[in-house]
Parts: C-alpha cells; structure tokens; sequence
C-alpha cells in the first residue's frame, strides 16, 4: 500500500494563513471594537436628555451610570458614563464591591474570570484570595479543616469595608487537602445600572 506524503508547501500555506488571520483579528477587530464603544459612549453623553415611554429622565448626569456592557465568557467589563481614575472601585448599594476601574471609563467586574481580589471570611476572620468564575461568582481555596461554612459573608478592608459575597457551596473532598469555597455576589450585573465610585 502507498503511503501518501504531507504535502508541506500547502501546510506552510495554511499555517501562514491561520496566523494572518489571528494578527488581523488582535491588530485590527479588537481596536475597532474599542473605537466603537467609545463613539457609542460619546454619542450617548452628547444628549442632556434621554426619555422613557412615560417622558421622565433616564440618564441622570449626576450618578454613574453603567451604559455598555461587554459580556463573554472571557470577559464582564462594564463601560461607565464618566471617566474614572483607574484603580477606583465601583460599588453599589454603598457597601457592596462590584467592580474595578481599568481605564478609560471601563471597569472589570470582580466576578470576571481570572480576576483576583484578596478578601477576608468576616465570622473566622480568614484572610483569602478569591478569583472570579463568571455569572457573579467567586472561588477560594483553603486548607480542608478552615473555620467556614455556608452563608459566611466575605468582605475586603482596603479604608473602607465592603462586601463582596457569601458563601453558598463548600467543595470538601476527602482526598484532596483543599477545599474549594464558593461565594456568590448579591449583585445582579446583569440588571445593574447605577453604581458609585471610591
């Protein structure tokens, strides 16, 4: 039987095409979508009025509003209707840590996959770094055995104390020396439209 040979010109091609297509994804779509929101966000600050059916102000130009949202399952960025410094928290209900500040007037949700805060469980006074999963929730991992339990509140202390979730789920293998903590935000970003800024 013959063997049929790799026919390395054609390899060379596609792998050639496949990194074009990556470059021109990274150097060109990604910039233009940031261009996008960012015409979009000036448009809708260009009007002093924005109405509902009933004729009553929507857009109050003294609160921040969050009015753009860029949600995968990479990313829970929200574009805010005034720039704020970077490194500022965005926070609602006065207490409750939602996001934090990037630049540009865009801040990350602390729920946002591979986001990291440290945070401290309020009843044992465990101190923890909590990494967000997405769909608003958080995980920590401690030592099987750690003062926890379901319903513990979990808050960060940076010169003011703000909540940040409870604990809904505790992950307790006996094999495994660590035991995965899941918290919860009481935040629904998904129906969230104004916060505050610290």
């Amino acid at each position: 039987m013959k063997r049929r040979s790799v026919d390395r010109r054609a390899l060379f091609v596609s792998i050639f095409i496949a990194f074009a297509v990556i470059v021109i994804f990274t150097s060109l779509l990604v910039p233009f979508e940031k261009f996008l929101i960012n015409v979009s966000r000036n448009a809708l600050l260009g009007f002093h009025i924005i109405t509902n059916a009933t004729g009553s102000s929507v857009f109050d130009k003294d609160r921040l509003r969050i009015i753009g949202k860029h949600s995968d399952e990479f990313q829970d960025v929200f574009l805010l209707s005034r720039v704020i410094p970077a490194g500022s928290r965005i926070v609602s209900g006065g207490d409750v840590l939602v996001g934090i500040v990037e630049d540009d007037g865009r801040a990350r949700a602390i729920t946002s996959p591979f986001f990291r805060i440290d945070g401290v469980f309020v009843r044992s006074a465990i101190p923890a770094a909590f990494e967000g999963k997405g769909a608003g929730i958080l995980e920590a991992r401690l030592p099987r055995g750690s003062d926890v339990v379901v319903g513990d509140d979990v808050y960060v202390d940076d010169s003011r104390t703000l909540l940040v979730g409870r604990v809904v789920r505790i992950v307790d293998i006996a094999s495994d020396p660590i035991m995965a903590i899941v918290i919860l935000s009481p935040i629904d970003t998904t129906t969230l439209l104004f916060v505050d800024a610290l």
